[in-house]
């Protein structure tokens, strides 16, 4: 499986840092900040560990990452009728 890769998100006011795993965007701080650096390296060693979205206390996510991320895991977990 393929390691996502950190991102940049341009902005007006200032680049951001991100990484997408499972069509969930994390933002993890300023872009070339060594704290956005150390976030994406310990999100991705858990995701390494886990293959699930690192989810940390204080995080903010967007309806539509939070209906990508349930649908993800209804589609996963749950059996659909054929048809």
């Amino acid at each position: 499986m393929k390691i996502p890769k950190l991102c940049r998100d341009k902005r007006a006011n200032g680049d951001l840092a991100y990484v997408c795993i499972n069509r969930v965007k994390i933002h993890l701080g300023k872009w070339g900040a060594p704290e956005a650096v150390e976030a994406y390296n310990r999100i991705i060693a858990e995701w390494n560990t886990t293959k699930q979205v690192p989810v940390a206390k204080g995080m903010v996510f967007t309806i539509s990452e939070l209906a990508i991320a349930f649908l993800k895991h209804a589609k996963e977990h749950y059996l659909y009728p054929s048809g």
